[in-house]
C-alpha cells in the first residue's frame, strides 16, 4: 500500500462522520467503542478510529464468532483476547466472514482515503 494513502488517525477521524460506509479488515481493538466509552474495558483511552461514526459500516473478518449474528442490540462479541466490541452487533454494522485462506492485500488498523 502507497504510504501516501494511509491517513493519520487525527486527520482521518472527523472525515468518518461524512462517510457513508466504512470497511474493517480484522482490525478490531483499533474501531472498538468501548475504548472511548466504558471504563472498565482493558482497552479504555486507547486512540481509535471513529468508524462508529460512519453510516454504515462493513467487517471483514476470518471467522465470525457465534454471538456476532445476534441481531439483539444488548448483546456484544467478546473477542478471543477477552474485550468485548459493542460496535458489531448494531445494526449498522455488517459482518463479511473471510475464508482462512483466503489473502488480501490490505493492512489491519490503517485508514485509507478514497481516490
Amino acid at each position: 500500500m502507497a504510504c501516501d494513502l494511509i491517513a493519520d488517525m487525527d486527520d482521518i477521524n472527523p472525515e468518518f462522520k461524512t462517510c457513508d460506509v466504512s470497511i474493517v479488515i480484522g482490525a478490531n481493538d483499533v474501531v472498538n467503542p468501548a475504548a472511548k466509552t466504558d471504563k472498565s474495558s482493558p482497552i479504555y483511552g486507547m486512540p481509535i478510529l471513529n468508524v462508529v461514526d460512519s453510516r454504515q459500516t462493513i467487517v471483514i473478518k476470518r471467522f465470525i464468532y457465534l454471538p456476532f449474528r445476534s441481531q439483539s442490540p444488548a448483546s456484544q462479541l467478546t473477542e478471543p483476547g477477552g474485550v468485548s466490541n459493542p460496535r458489531r452487533p448494531r445494526s449498522d454494522a455488517q459482518p463479511l466472514a473471510q475464508a482462512e485462506r483466503q489473502r488480501h492485500d490490505a493492512r489491519p488498523g490503517l485508514a485509507v482515503r478514497g481516490t
